[in-house]
């Protein structure tokens, strides 16, 4: 039972905190697909942001000299959509 535990545990617990933070109505549960308008976008943005800032680390450690097209991306394509949709993506 522990080794069953610990491989879809994360899935479980992820799903749960995914399904709180990303649906738009968390207190309805539905256990159909639908469309998540107000948070979808933020949830990519995030997502991006995070890949961004990996890369930049990777920049950093490995020296792949991809630092333009980090400030690109970020200055250009993802700081300019916080007026969109309201904060920084984080």
């Amino acid at each position: 039972m522990p080794s069953l535990y610990r491989i879809f545990s994360a899935a479980t617990h992820g799903g749960i905190v995914g399904l709180a933070l990303l649906d738009d109505e968390p207190d309805t549960p539905n256990i159909n697909p639908r469309q998540h308008p107000r948070q979808m976008p933020i949830a990519i943005l995030g997502s991006a942001r995070y890949l961004l800032e990996i890369t930049f680390l990777r920049d950093q450690i490995e020296g792949t000299e991809e630092i333009l097209g980090y400030y690109f991306i970020k200055d250009k394509v993802l700081l300019p959509m916080k007026e969109k949709f309201g904060s920084e993506p984080s």
